[in-house]
């Protein structure tokens, strides 16, 4: 599956594969990938309120 949307892939995806410039530059599970602030800034990606949410959550922990 090819998502557009990473709201819809946090949501939806087991697995998240990012790209750029046809490299791989993270593959991992959503939560993973996507509240590594280096990975979502190097990928130009806004971090999705469920990410942001995770992240909040671990830190607390």
């Amino acid at each position: 599956m090819r998502a557009l949307s990473v709201e819809l892939a946090a949501k939806y995806a087991d697995r998240l594969i990012i790209l750029r410039r046809g490299r791989i530059i993270a593959d991992g599970s959503p939560v993973d990938v996507l509240t590594n602030d280096a990975i979502t800034r190097d990928a130009k990606l806004k971090t999705p309120l469920i990410a942001q949410l995770c992240k909040h959550g671990n830190k607390k922990s």
